[in-house]
């Protein structure tokens, strides 16, 4: 889904007259950290879905750690502009997963429309560790948008998802629209240089 925001954004950016050889030129610290915990969540849910078996609160640990690791990795990275946009949406998200007992809530209606009656079987009889079925009353605490056919797979998406969605685009497209950046020049220029 965040490739889509990503591609969006860069849409936008080219509309907007902007250029995306300065995102390249954008200074992110400790990049690695966030890499690493992105791939370390990549993983926990290729092997939920292979069916290894991992130790309930090994998964729970590593769930809640890597989600922690990116917000702090947000925090570090908080002179970019608009990425507090991005921030408060993992959190939200961060929130609604310890709220549903370390697990993605999911209501019946997405789960049913995005992943079938089979999977949603599955996800109502815990065999899938990470999701769970929330009541529909209270949508808001989890999944409640549901996409079939839209992404290259079934998604479900919360309210954080699109803040975080909406966070990327305007990231994005910011990033690749920013005066202050000169590709092929590694500093950023302050914007009272260009208020004259």
């Amino acid at each position: 889904m965040y490739l889509y925001a990503i591609v969006m954004g860069l849409i936008v950016g080219k509309v907007r007259k902007g250029k995306w050889n300065k995102l390249n030129h954008v200074q992110i610290k400790l990049p690695l950290l966030m890499m690493a915990a992105l791939v370390l969540q990549f993983s926990m849910f290729f092997l939920n879905i292979s069916g290894t078996q991992i130790a309930a609160r090994i998964l729970d640990g590593l769930l809640l750690g890597s989600m922690s690791i990116i917000l702090i990795s947000l925090i570090i990275n908080r002179h970019i502009k608009y990425w507090y946009l991005v921030f408060i949406g993992i959190l939200i998200n961060y929130v609604l997963i310890i709220l549903n007992g370390v697990r993605i809530g999911v209501t019946e209606e997405a789960a049913l429309k995005a992943f079938g009656p089979e999977l949603f079987q599955l996800i109502e009889a815990g065999a899938v560790y990470f999701y769970t079925i929330i009541p529909q009353d209270v949508f808001y605490r989890g999944a409640f948008i549901a996409f079939e056919k839209l992404f290259i797979y079934p998604a479900v998406l919360t309210i954080g998802d699109l803040v975080i969605f909406m966070g990327v685009v305007v990231l994005v497209q910011n990033l690749m629209t920013d005066k202050t950046i000169r590709p092929g020049v590694k500093i950023k220029y302050s914007k009272k240089l260009f208020k004259n």
